[in-house]
């Protein structure tokens, strides 16, 4: 099974969040969903569906598939039935876990957040 898998939907975002970003010098979406983890891990941070090495433990229930399947379609390009992922919302999510978790990955100041907000949210 898929990583996303043993994910909280607020553990996957904050993961998109870092991703999608432009401070990800992670590189692909593993390498960055590891690092993350590593760094969650490394301050104490207890994952449900992952041990405290971070390998997969519990299986919490493939509620993340739908995000993971958007993430591809923007990538490569693939169909995707639009109406089942909010992006915005996954940003949203992700950055608040990310600035409660791991404060020093954000990019950018609340301010420059909120006015991306604002334009995400009147479609620019």
């Amino acid at each position: 099974m898929a990583l996303s898998d043993y994910l909280t939907n607020d553990e996957w975002d904050g993961m998109f969040y870092v991703f999608v970003g432009p401070g990800n010098e992670y590189g692909d979406l593993g390498a960055c969903m590891h690092t993350i983890i590593e760094k969650l891990l490394s301050k104490g941070y207890e994952f449900q569906g992952l041990d405290g090495e971070g390998h997969k433990k519990e299986m919490l229930g493939g509620h993340n598939a739908p995000k993971v399947a958007y993430l591809f379609s923007r990538v490569f390009g693939t169909p995707f039935e639009k109406d089942s992922v909010d992006p915005g919302k996954m940003l949203l999510n992700g950055r608040a876990f990310i600035k409660e978790h791991l404060p020093e990955l954000l990019t950018e100041s609340d301010e420059s957040w909120q006015e991306f907000v604002d334009a995400l949210k009147q479609g620019k």
